[in-house]
């Protein structure tokens, strides 16, 4: 899985592979989700703190399947 990150300045990369999430300054050739916005919505939606309709809403661009953001975010603990 590769995402773009476009906060506005330089753009960014995580990809995810193999169990290992790697994160680089650029762009990526074929990323299969971009992420284009305010930096603090892109925060937001890979924090899981937004979904990617409120993200949406509040003015982040994203191509590709909003979905693949579950592999990057972690299951909640349970906690009360």
């Amino acid at each position: 899985l590769t995402i773009e990150l476009r906060p506005g300045g330089r753009p960014a990369v995580v990809e995810i592979s193999g169990g290992e999430v790697r994160t680089r300054l650029g762009e990526a050739p074929s990323p299969d989700l971009i992420l284009d916005g305010p930096p603090r919505l892109i925060l937001g939606v890979l924090s899981a703190r937004l979904t990617p309709a409120e993200a949406v809403d509040r003015g982040l661009a994203i191509t590709g399947d909003p979905a693949l953001l579950h592999r990057l975010q972690r299951e909640p603990s349970g906690l009360s």
